[in-house]
């Protein structure tokens, strides 16, 4: 055995067991927003996105205008590239920040920050999926291309084989 197979099984016999602990701690809350938030942050933490964005779904019907859920729930579904359900949580989360008027000037300017940020990382998987859409509409027009090409010459090569010996010149033999 490699002393980075042994140095790697002492440090996985020694860590924390924060998933685990922090999950049945979260689990044992009383139904509600508390118990998803929790839920939905050891979730994203652990990197289960797609947990982490079922989580804040049901955390956000009780506390819609929750900025750190809305944030939670537009990052997981870019890390699950959902262009579609990032862009609906970014404007959910700039709606609930443009009427947050209770939130203090630096805390603003903070959540500010990272709204923008992830509006450009929704901006660039928005134009991912459209160079793969028109990636794979040149792909089907070339496969068409092709298929038609080798369908004429399929058609070109049997037209010459059948025609009679007199149409391609007589006999010359």
């Amino acid at each position: 055995m490699s002393w980075h197979a042994v140095a790697l099984l002492c440090l996985a016999q020694q860590a924390p067991q924060w998933p685990r602990d922090e999950w049945m701690a979260a689990a044992a809350l009383p139904a509600g927003v508390e118990r998803e938030r929790a839920l939905c942050e050891i979730s994203y933490r652990a990197r289960d996105f797609a947990g982490a964005a079922v989580a804040a779904r049901i955390a956000l019907q009780h506390a819609p205008r929750d900025l750190r859920l809305l944030q939670l729930q537009c990052g997981s579904s870019l890390w699950l590239a959902d262009a579609g359900g990032a862009a609906d949580a970014l404007l959910r989360w700039r709606a609930a920040l443009e009427s947050d008027t209770e939130l203090a000037a630096d805390a603003r300017a903070w959540w500010e920050e990272r709204v923008k940020e992830q509006s450009a990382q929704v901006d660039e998987l928005h134009a991912a999926d459209a160079a793969r859409a028109r990636c794979a509409q040149r792909a089907r027009w070339t496969a068409l291309a092709w298929g038609l090409a080798i369908g004429a010459c399929a058609v070109w090569l049997t037209s010459t084989k059948t025609a009679p010996i007199a149409a391609r010149g007589g006999d010359r033999g």
